[in-house]
């Protein structure tokens, strides 16, 4: 992904027809410590892309109407943060600049603080999120680590756990390797093609500690395993309500007991409060293809990858939602038993006791 956010230098490439306004920026930037790669035309953009810039500046007359295919074009290869320098910009042209997938823009005049400010605020944000990179493998789903929710997923969970623990969190560095216990949830993004998998789970040195705060004084290993499913749930639900911000559907799964923190590409760390509580988190990201099924083959938790409808063409089902038992018994009563059905490649989810507000 280039040079590393959190403050330090970052490959920066430079996109303008201009020579004077692109020699005039590349040497703002450079004198900030940044690398500076040069573009003097659309062509030339694309190829400099291969090496992965953390941040694009580019003008917005780059090639007249041809930058917006440009910008178009930048994200379906990699997921960079676009800075684009307009003159004079007018309402029609801040909106077809955001239309075209920029992720922030700037006057032509405005002064050399002005765009070292945008791009410092974009390394501090990054920064917090630094060590969570989502997509763990190379998926089809160009832009997922661009969205607001996987950039800042660490705060976001850390956020909603806090307040259902009545017990502030804040995001810190890596889990330790000991997680004991661990409640999971699944993710499913059927239009992307893929599964995220998240994880809440305990080290060993953290059991009582965890049972004193949220189980009364009991380490249950069943009430542990059960609290710790519920977290994974509302920490699913709160990814799931970021992510429709950014557009992005999300069916959750059932929660489930599976240790997913020695999963392969897996990324982790913790949540802290300031009364020593320490919640291990992690995310893996696999893809998730669809496969025809027979409908009599249907389980709880399996998540449907196209609508299901019909003899007369009535939707039963919409596509992405996850199968419950009551939605399972419907479509068999609906739906010849040798009918294909489409569902998600994942696995189905095991039945929990801590299953709840799993919806159609």
């Amino acid at each position: 992904m280039g040079t590393s956010f959190g403050g330090g230098a970052m490959t920066i490439l430079v996109a303008s027809s201009d020579a004077t306004l692109r020699r005039r920026l590349a040497s703002w930037l450079a004198g900030t410590g940044h690398i500076v790669i040069e573009a003097d035309n659309a062509s030339s953009a694309c190829e400099a892309i291969t090496g992965k810039p953390d941040v694009i500046v580019v003008d917005w007359s780059l090639g007249g109407a041809a930058s917006s295919l440009l910008l178009r074009g930048l994200g379906q290869r990699h997921r960079h943060y676009v800075v684009v320098y307009c003159a004079q910009p007018r309402p029609a042209d801040i909106t077809a600049i955001f239309a075209a997938g920029a992720d922030d823009f700037i006057d032509a005049a405005a002064p050399r603080e002005e765009l070292l400010a945008r791009i410092d605020g974009w390394t501090r944000r990054r920064s917090w999120t630094a060590t969570i990179q989502i997509r763990a493998i190379d998926l089809d789903a160009p832009g997922l680590d661009g969205l607001h929710v996987w950039r800042e997923i660490d705060s976001i969970v850390a956020t909603e756990l806090g307040e259902t623990l009545g017990d502030a969190l804040l995001p810190t560095s890596a889990a330790g390797p000991n997680v004991q216990w661990c409640g999971a949830i699944t993710l499913t993004l059927p239009g992307e093609r893929v599964a995220l998998r998240f994880g809440v789970g305990l080290a060993a040195d953290q059991v009582d500690r965890f049972a004193h705060a949220v189980l009364g004084g009991t380490a249950d290993p069943d009430a542990t395993a059960d609290a710790l499913r519920e977290l994974a749930n509302v920490a699913g639900g709160a990814i799931k309500r970021a992510a429709s911000g950014d557009g992005v559907a999300i069916t959750i799964g059932l929660p489930t007991a599976d240790n997913i923190f020695d999963a392969s590409g897996v990324r982790t760390w913790t949540a802290s409060s300031r009364s020593g509580l320490r919640l291990a988190l992690a995310v893996v990201a696999t893809p998730s293809h669809a496969r025809s099924i027979r409908c009599c083959e249907l389980r709880e938790g399996m998540v449907l990858a196209s609508d299901i409808r019909n003899a007369t063409g009535a939707l039963l089902v919409a596509a992405g939602s996850c199968l419950t038992t009551t939605s399972v018994e419907r479509l068999a009563c609906a739906l010849d038993t040798e009918a294909r059905v489409d569902v998600s490649e994942s696995a189905p989810l095991r039945r929990s006791r801590a299953a709840v507000g799993t919806a159609l």
